[in-house]
């Protein structure tokens, strides 16, 4: 079955992010790029990497929000995206990530405006298993939990959150997750998979 709706985790699924924040907090002086990614690999936030140095979630912004190259999205990504929209598939991103930082990195990607709605743990209190981050963006489209929505993460929680809200999951094996999927799950070995969804 063809999906109708399409959500995103955006770390390590959209985009590339953990050596990004690594050369962005290098700069600082503070810590070396290979302890950020490392950090980040042992599942800490870059909120949490940032204030374990001494760099205030302020400066984290005001960092990613100067940075001068935008977050390395990864190959495929604008032409399946584009492919997904032709089609009238619903597009969002149910992430983690402070809105603070991914709705500014999204703009700088310069792919903001095929999401109909990002969730993120500013405007939804609940965090990933829970299926709650993936009920609140298929309200925002107007949408219910079927088979025919399908939520793409390259983490453990990200399968727990589509498992629990009874959506399928698309494993981003690309991605930064070491999981081994369940029987019957789509892998993904490249984000231009999505398109096929």
């Amino acid at each position: 079955m063809a999906a109708r709706v399409i959500l995103l985790d955006l770390d390590g699924t959209v985009w590339d992010s953990y050596p990004w924040y690594g050369r962005v907090l290098e700069r600082t002086g503070l810590i070396r790029s290979a302890e950020v990614e490392s950090a980040l690999r042992r599942g800490l936030s870059i909120i949490r990497v940032a204030r374990d140095v001494g760099v205030s979630r302020s400066r984290l912004l005001r960092l990613i929000r100067d940075a001068s190259e935008a977050i390395p999205i990864y190959p495929g990504v604008e032409t399946s995206l584009e492919t997904l929209a032709g089609r009238g598939v619903k597009l969002g991103i149910v992430t983690s990530l402070s809105g603070a930082i991914a709705l500014p990195m999204l703009a700088k990607a310069a792919i903001n405006d095929f999401f109909d709605t990002v969730v993120h743990p500013g405007n939804c209190r609940a965090y990933k298993p829970a299926a709650r981050p993936i009920l609140v963006a298929l309200e925002a489209l107007g949408e219910a939990a079927s088979s025919s929505v399908v939520y793409v993460g390259d983490q453990e929680a990200d399968a727990a959150a589509a498992h629990n809200a009874e959506i399928r999951f698309a494993w981003a094996s690309f991605g930064y997750g070491t999981r081994t999927p369940s029987a019957g799950e789509t892998i993904l070995t490249e984000f231009g998979d999505v398109a096929e969804l």
